[in-house]
């Protein structure tokens, strides 16, 4: 079967022309090479600073549960104290009456 427009597979295999590169791949290579290393980087530095991040909301999240937790121990301590002081004013006053009696 023949293609219109391609020529057949003996004129291909006997076209000996050379083909010339320009820039030549050496130009290309060291090029691209540049630009692969110059993103390579970048994206090494993204991550590192992704990574930064990450560890500093880790950081403060752990810092705003410990903290949450405090608040809720002395809140406890408070309350108990202030219970103690009622339950012993009104004992004194209990024991201020009955000795009135």
């Amino acid at each position: 079967m023949k293609i219109p427009g391609v020529g057949s597979d003996v004129d291909l295999a006997s076209d000996t022309n050379e083909v010339l590169f320009e820039p030549s791949p050496e130009t290309v290579l060291s090029y691209l090479l540049g630009h692969y290393l110059n993103i390579f980087m970048y994206r090494v530095l993204l991550e590192a600073k992704a990574s930064e991040q990450s560890a500093r909301m880790v950081s403060m999240k752990n810092a705003t549960d410990s903290a949450s937790g405090l608040i809720e121990d002395l809140t406890l301590e408070y309350n108990k104290l202030r219970q103690g002081n009622i339950t012993k004013e009104l004992l004194e006053i209990a024991g201020g009456q009955l000795g009135n009696d």
